[in-house]
């Protein structure tokens, strides 16, 4: 089995403890996976999320966990000599339903996971400062998907009800509430879901050059709703919020809800015929996976907790 931790777990581990007792505790944590056969992956999209926080105040909380965290990732899923990871969504994408080698996407991955080796081997400030131009950049990217993500979703909120307002859709309106719900929990939201990232696949790999036939199919996009009903079933989550009252993407962190999405893209998928394994605490996150795997969670997702009771830890 093949096992990813998000990014809370890999923080979760780090918590409260020194940078030693960190190292010490991931040890542990490996030892044990080996002898139940479990491979630790890293997923590129959790090591971003955390990347990006080195770029945040060196005293703040944030940052020093993230530090912490970043390392522990590396020596979880790599030694001297490589480092394992699941490739992001879009690389998969890419081949997996046009059979293009998304090299870009591929490199921008080997980037990631060479950062958080030199962090890994020498894990300071330092370092850390050194490196500050590629960790801005991704710093970059998450803010510009966070901010993009807002954006999008006022516009289309301002489309579908006129009288939008305080982050409230059909704020007065039972009777269009209702119907949004139904929509948002149809399988039309998933076909109209699965072909618009299909669609942002092909205008990205255009973008960087490739020759593609963009023509996106029922086929295809069947095989994309069976195969990514989990991240499917959370954007329902997500868009169901939207009629509850004050859903402001400006506050807090909801905006986090699209790198949760591209996690949840692991669910159900295997990797040289070994399955995939999520540990999350995110209830949010188990909500949607309970809701397409009801009698499957044992072996699919796990919460830090129970995933350290499995482990006899």
């Amino acid at each position: 089995m093949i096992v990813v931790f998000d990014t809370n777990a890999y923080r979760n581990i780090v918590s409260r403890i020194s940078k030693d007792e960190a190292v010490a505790k991931v040890v542990d944590i490996k030892h044990k996976e080996f002898e139940k056969g479990i491979i630790p992956f890293m997923s590129t999209t959790v090591a971003m999320e955390l990347l990006s926080h080195l770029c945040d105040v060196k005293t703040s909380r944030n940052y020093q966990s993230c530090l912490k965290a970043s390392q522990v990732m590396y020596l979880h899923c790599g030694d001297e000599k490589e480092f394992r990871l699941l490739p992001l969504p879009e690389t998969q994408i890419s081949y997996e339903y046009f059979n293009i080698k998304n090299i870009h996407s591929f490199n921008t991955q080997q980037a990631v996971g060479q950062l958080l080796y030199l962090i890994a081997k020498n894990p300071t400030d330092e370092t850390v400062d050194s490196k500050m131009s590629e960790l801005q950049k991704i710093r970059n990217f998450i803010d510009t998907g966070e901010q993009m993500l807002a954006n999008e979703i006022e516009r289309f909120c301002r489309m579908t009800d006129p009288t939008f307002t305080d982050w409230t859709i059909f704020k007065n309106d039972a009777k269009n509430r209702s119907e949004f719900l139904k929509n948002v929990r149809s399988e039309k939201f998933y076909k109209i879901t699965a072909e618009a990232y299909l669609t942002a696949v092909v205008q990205d790999l255009k973008n960087k050059g490739y020759a593609i036939n963009s023509n996106i199919d029922e086929t295809m996009i069947f095989k994309y709703v069976e195969n990514y009903k989990a991240s499917l079933q959370f954007r329902t989550w997500f868009f169901s919020q939207l009629v509850n009252g004050n859903f402001d993407l400006t506050k807090g962190s909801r905006t986090n809800f699209v790198w949760d999405e591209l996690i949840l893209h692991f669910i159900g998928q295997s990797c040289n015929n070994d399955p995939i394994m999520l540990v999350t605490s995110d209830g949010r996150m188990h909500d949607a996976v309970r809701g397409v795997y009801p009698n499957g969670l044992d072996t699919i997702i796990k919460t830090y907790e129970e995933y350290m009771d499995f482990l006899g830890l």
